[in-house]
């Protein structure tokens, strides 16, 4: 359970996350990965927006000759839990890693039927550059993770006939709160955290009697990174600040790409894609 504040957030965010689940088989054992990401819009082009590791992982299931795919499907929120609404219909879709640039960050190129589907979508908000525009005006009040961790995944089981048994999943978005962190009090500066650039953030607890957290964030990687703030007029307002991309567990510590990185190199990124 997650406190009723949070849930109110949700309610908010949740419109702006798009996930990706993979079901596939690894030398015959079932496997299950779940991808956090949002969309965006960028003149006709439809794009899928994670982590870089994460598009790195999914071109492995795609095409490690050891994986064999069983389904590919996009995942929003609903009222309450999420269901699963369709399937990939392109799950060869083009994708972009900026990993060998010390980026984390990839995108996916949607096309076909999955970017009508989606663009028709009424629960998904598109996330367009007023989302970061002024961001180095913004007074944040608050910083928020969204994105569906994988423990937090409920798998059920449905024999329908002797030799037949329907697996059926629920995902569970997780909201949570963050403190910022200056590059120069971290713990560690090594590996993918050596950049004072990125945006560092300490997990808050929620208070004991209003719910609890995942203990793993895995799979929320490539989830967005919002601030909120209040209005002149008083009405709460948010932006996109990053993209989630790893973690240190033992120090309940967050490291996000900052969009303004994005926002620079996404255009190249794409062209790069329809060229």
């Amino acid at each position: 359970m997650q406190p009723q504040t949070v849930y109110t957030l949700i309610e908010w965010f949740k419109r702006h996350v798009l996930a990706l689940f993979v079901s596939a088989k690894e030398e015959g054992e079932r496997r299950y990965f779940l991808f956090s990401g949002f969309i965006i819009k960028r003149e006709e082009n439809l794009v899928w927006v994670t982590a870089g590791h994460v598009i790195d992982r999914l071109n492995k299931i795609r095409t490690d000759p050891n994986f064999e795919i069983l389904q590919m499907q996009w995942i929003d929120e609903h009222d309450g839990s999420s269901d699963v609404p369709f399937h990939v219909h392109h799950p060869n879709f083009k994708t972009y890693s900026a990993m060998e640039d010390d980026i984390d960050i990839g995108i996916g190129l949607l096309e076909g039927l999955d970017a009508l589907n989606l663009e028709q979508n009424e629960n998904l908000g598109i996330i367009t550059e007023q989302a970061w525009k002024n961001l180095v005006e913004a007074s944040p009040e608050g910083y928020y993770l969204i994105g569906y961790p994988s423990e937090w995944i409920e798998e059920s089981k449905q024999r329908v006939s002797r030799s037949q048994i329907v697996r059926s999943f629920i995902m569970n978005m997780a909201c949570i709160p963050i403190s910022p962190l200056n590059w120069e009090d971290l713990p560690y500066q090594g590996g993918s955290w050596k950049d004072p650039d990125a945006f560092y953030g300490h997990i808050e607890p929620f208070p004991s009697e209003q719910g609890e957290q995942p203990l793993d964030i895995s799979g929320m990687s490539g989830g967005p990174l919002l601030s909120i703030e209040r209005t002149p007029s008083g009405q709460l307002a948010y932006r996109l600040v990053g993209v989630q991309s790893s973690w240190l567990e033992n120090r309940r510590l967050i490291r996000a790409e900052p969009i303004l990185t994005f926002a620079k190199m996404v255009d190249s990124w794409i062209t790069v894609l329809t060229t």
